[in-house]
Order: structure tokens, then sequence, then C-alpha cells
């Protein structure tokens, strides 16, 4: 029960009881004041009939005291009226039955009346000559009582409607200092930092309010500090000096993380080789030397830079880890990049024959080992570099179980339409595990395909094509759909990778929306959605979006692929509810600068992020993350 509610049926309650209270005091104080009334007049009654029955002689008849009786009778309200003589002999009575009208059985049950008999000596001068009984009728003492009672009804109506409606605005005014307090509560809660800037009247709820805007300060403090901190240990263990590109440890970093990935069974690395940059820093000078390596990168095409990871791996070389499969797209890019470094040469007018480009594309597959993959695209590069300058050499693959890649887009398209139609997506889950309560902490689902002679190929095969063709999104939409058809089966929560090109497509998004709709009661905290960094940082505002999005309907979200290596600020508007960081990262960074893992784990302590460990194969490393303070693995 929350404070307003209670405040106002306590406050009510008690208004209630003080009306009800004096309401039944003024209902009985009306119920005796109308008995003594009715009882007085009755009284005078007997007095005043008592005096015209005294003038009657002793010769009188009985037609002559119902004559006097009668008149008095019918011009009143009166039960009855008894003459007795001396020896307490009726001589005469008029009656009127009690026939109460116009009044409920209820309220004469609830408000009985008792009338008081009246009476009195009729006497003759001293003589006594007789006795008189006198009785109001009820009906008249009800039916006043009846008026009262409705008037008193109507007037303690409004009184209590008058006096609710200040209650409530009242309570509204004391509480809503407190409802900004509660607001910016459930705001920290949320990891979010607000500051509230109005004061509340109330001493004590400003006080309140100043010591949690201090809590938030300090805490907000704690995490721009952190953050520098995290961000100047990875620019010195991951960024190269004069470019700012990610260096060599940062690339095989991610090549390793790539090798692990059950979703990518094969991508391309390049490597460029630039010839006559040493020669320039000796020959020419510094500023020569800067200006045409960074006109080299400037001119380096941005789409390629965008979705690709470019990284110098040595003083004159570069490497571009390419998550796609197409040959023919590779062949763009690199037409694309030859264009620009046939640029950079004219660009560098006094020295144009100094330089030469030698560029080496190999493709590397799941399960890879790293050194058979390097040496693919070395092999790739020594070839390019004979051939002579502004050449690129394409490794070329020719063992049949890679053959899928040279498939045509038509023939994609129709095996993709037939893997929908078919109902072919398979789901494996692959659980991430919380040693320190030996539980699950959720099931993560890994796409697999059913071919067409019944056996199942991981989906590495297939997405980066289906990415190609535009139909990553459906094809998340399909494994959204068959998630949520068995829901109601997964005892944990279950985590779904899903792409960018779901987030920005609408469509899928606010059907997305609908479904979450629907299992935001039944199923709360059931569903985990999770997005590589990569992704989360080309289109952050979907992301942020998005994941406000399942936090309003009870989900969680994730980052996955976690390398930090740019501005991780934005983890304040995302406020994700995991992270997961490849093991190479964690035992590289514990072996190199274990100051950047407990930045890392601050960070997250002060959002309430928790931190995953992936790709963890060996007893080794599961032992020792262990003795590093980890509690997550998958």
């Amino acid at each position: 029960m929350n404070l307003k509610l209670l405040f106002t049926i306590t406050l009510s309650a008690l208004l209630l009881v003080i009306l009800f209270t004096v309401f039944v005091i003024n209902i009985r104080g009306v119920q005796n004041f109308i008995e003594n009334q009715v009882y007085s007049t009755s009284q005078d009654t007997v007095y005043s009939l008592g005096m015209s029955l005294s003038t009657l002689d002793e010769n009188a008849s009985t037609q002559d005291i119902e004559l006097i009786v009668n008149a008095i009778f019918d011009s009143g309200y009166y039960e009855y009226i008894r003459f007795y003589d001396l020896n307490q002999t009726l001589i005469y009575e008029a009656t009127l039955p009690v026939v109460v009208k116009e009044v409920p059985q209820w309220f004469i049950s609830f408000v009985p009346i008792h009338l008081q008999e009246a009476s009195g000596t009729v006497n003759d001068a001293w003589r006594a000559k007789g006795t008189l009984a006198l009785k109001g009728h009820a009906g008249y003492a009800y039916y006043e009582l009846w008026k009262a009672f409705k008037d008193l009804i109507f007037t303690f109506g409004i009184i209590a409607g008058i006096s609710f409606v200040l209650l409530i605005s009242i309570i509204n005014t004391l509480l809503y200092s407190l409802a900004r307090i509660k607001e910016q509560a459930n705001a920290i809660s949320e990891h979010k930092f607000i500051i509230e800037k109005r004061s509340p009247f109330i001493k004590e709820f400003d006080l309140l309010v100043k010591a949690m805007n201090q809590m938030v300060t300090t805490v907000e403090g704690i995490f721009h500090s952190e953050v520098k901190t995290f961000e100047k240990y990875q620019n010195i263990l991951y960024r190269d000096d004069e470019t700012s590109l990610p260096n060599k440890k940062y690339f095989i970093l991610k090549l390793k993380e790539a090798l692990d990935d059950d979703g990518t069974n094969v991508g391309h690395i390049a490597l460029i080789s630039v010839e006559g940059l040493e020669k320039l820093k000796n020959e020419k000078s510094y500023d020569v030397y800067k200006e045409a390596l960074m006109k080299f990168i400037s001119n380096i095409p941005k789409e390629l830079s965008a979705n690709n990871l470019i990284a110098r791996i040595s003083h004159d070389e570069f490497a571009i880890l390419f998550h796609t499969h197409e040959i023919s797209k590779i062949e763009q890019y690199f037409q694309d990049l030859q264009i620009s470094l046939d640029l950079t040469n004219k660009n560098l007018k006094s020295f144009e024959k100094l330089l030469c480009f030698s560029i080496g594309i190999a493709p590397y597959y799941e399960n890879d080992k790293l050194s058979e993959a390097l040496s693919r695209v070395d092999y790739s590069l020594s070839r390019s570099k004979i051939n002579g300058c502004n050449l690129v050499d394409i490794y070329q693959e020719n063992e049949q179980n890679h053959a899928l890649i040279t498939l045509g887009k038509n023939s994609w398209k129709q095996m993709f339409e037939k893997i929908f139609n078919d109902k072919r997506i398979v789901l494996a889950m692959q659980s991430t595990l919380n040693k320190e309560r030996d539980e699950k902490f959720h099931d993560e689902v890994l796409v697999r395909i059913k071919e067409d002679d019944g056996s199942l190929q991981t989906a590495g095969y297939y997405l980066p094509m289906a990415n190609a063709l535009g139909l990553i999104a459906k094809f998340d939409h399909n494994v959204i759909g068959s998630v949520v058809e068995k829901i109601a089966t997964y005892s944990y929560p279950v985590a779904i990778n899903i792409s960018k090109d779901f987030i920005v497509q609408s469509l899928y998004f606010l059907e997305l929306r609908n479904t979450l709709s629907a299992l935001r009661k039944s199923n709360p905290q059931m569903l985990h959605f999770e997005c590589s960094e990569h992704d989360i940082l080309l289109e952050l505002e979907s992301y942020i979006e998005f994941s406000d999005m399942l936090h309003a309907h009870n989900q969680s979200f994730g980052i996955d692929r976690f390398s930090g290596i740019e501005n991780i600020g934005y983890i304040k508007k995302l406020r994700p509810d995991y992270i997961k960081i490849n093991v190479n990262f964690i035992l590289e960074s514990h072996d190199n600068n274990a100051a950047i893992l407990n930045t890392l784990n601050i960070l997250s302590q002060t959002m309430g992020i928790t931190l995953i460990i992936t790709a963890v194969q060996s007893k080794e490393q599961f032992e020792k993350l262990q003795e590093i303070g980890y509690k997550n693995f998958q």
C-alpha cells in the first residue's frame, strides 16, 4: 500500500468516524427533543382538557364529555385520550391506531421513539371529578424525526464531500515533494543520475532531497571518474599513439573473439603494408611522415572504417577485420581502398614515389587456430609484395567444406525463403552460469539451420549472407517468434542476440513491443536481448530507445562482445543489465594491467551491471577467472 492511499484511507476513516459520531449525537438530540416536545404538548393538552371538563356539572352526560374530548382529540395528533372516574373506571376513550406513513420501516427500527403518557386530575374547585390520560401519536413524532434525519443527511453529505476534497488536496500538497523524491529514488534504482532541483517546503523532505542529491552526485562522480580511468588504461593498452587506431594487441583480441564466436563461421582479414613511411621520416621530417600517415588513414572509405575493425599492427602495417564472406563485397571494398591510396600518393606531391602499398586478403573460419588465420593472410600479403606496388592479392580457398560461400545471391535468396517457409530454424542453448549461487543466469539461443538431409549447420554459414541480402532482421524475427512460442516451457531466462537491422526496422520493433506487452505480467524477466558493442555504437540512440522499452516491459538488455575501446560513457544512457566480455580480454588485461579490471568492476557495481565472461574453454581459464573474482561464465 502506498503512502497516499494509506493517508487517504486513514484520514477519511477518521473524518467519517467524526461525522458519524456527530451525526448520531444530533439524531439522538433531535429524537429527545421531539419526545420531550410531544410530552410537553401532551401535558399542556391534559391541563387544558381538564379545565374544560371541570366546568361540567354533576349531571353532565357522557355525550357532553365525549363532545369536549373529541374536540381536543381532533385538533391534534394523539394516540389516545382517556377519561376515568374517581374509581378509575373508564368513562370515555378516543383512540387513533398507530400508522406511520412516509417513513421507512428500517428507520423506525433503527430509531425507536418512546413517548410518555401525560396524565392529570380533573377538579371542580377543590373536589376531584376524575382522571385524564393522554399520549401523543408516534406517527407524528416519526415523521418529524424522519424530516430532521433527511436534512442532517443532506447537510452532513455536503460537509463530508467538501471535507474529502479538501483532505485530498492537503494530502496531494503534502505528498507532492514525496512523489518527486519517489521518482528520484526509482531513477536511482534504474541507474539514472537525476538531481532534484526543486526544494520541498516541508523541512524534513527538503533534508531528504538534499541527501539524495548528494548521493546521486557522489555516485555519478565515481562513474565518470572510473570511465576516464578505464579509457585511459584502454588507450595505453589497446591504442596506437600516433594514429589513435586500435593496436595489434586489440586486433588479436578481436580476431580470437571472432574465431570463438558461434555466429561467425567465415570472415576475412586484410593486411596493408605501407612501404616508405620510415623513409619519409628519415629523409624529410616527422611532420611530413605524420602528414602522409594521417592522409592514408583519412582516405580509407568511411563505410569500410565504420563497419569493420581497422588496426595498426606495426609501424608500417595495418589490418582490417571483416565480418563477411562475400568475395564481391570484399573486392569492392579494396577497389575503393586502392583509389583512396592512390589519392594519398597524389596528395603527397613531392614524395609520391616513396610510398608503396601492398594488400593481402584471406578468409578465416570458425574454430580456426589463430596461427592458421594469420598465416593465410601473411602468405597473401607476401604475394602482393612480390607482384609490385598498390596491388591486392586475395587468398583462394579451395576446400570443399567452404564451397557454400561461392553461391550467388539468387541462390541464397531461394535458400532463405525455403528455410523460413519450412521453419528450418532450430534453437540450441548455451548456458551462462552463476557459480556463486550455482545456478543459471540465462540460456543463450544458438541458431542452427536444418539442412535438406536433416543435419544441423551452425548459422555462421548463413547469417553473413542474410545480413548482406537485408534478411537478417527477418531472421531475428523468426528466432524471437520461436522463443516466445516456447517461453512457458523455459525454467530460466532466454537470451537472444539480435542485429542492428532488427532494431532500426520499425515494423519488427513495434511487433516486438506488442509481444512484450502481452508477456509483461505473465513472464517478466524471461527474455534477455543482447547486441554487440560495435552495433550499439553505430546506432546508439536507437539502442537507448530499445533498452528503455525492454525495461518498461520488465525484460532485460545486455551488451555482447564488449571491448571498451571507444568512449564507454554511453553505458550511462544505455543502462544495460549485463555485459559479456571475452575471456581473452580479461586474462590479458589481468596479466598486463590489472587496474583496468578493477575499474571495470567498480563501473559495473556503480551501475548495477552483471559481468559475464564468455568463451571460457578450459578448466585453467575457469579457475583463474574465479580466483580473480568473477562469478558468471559462458
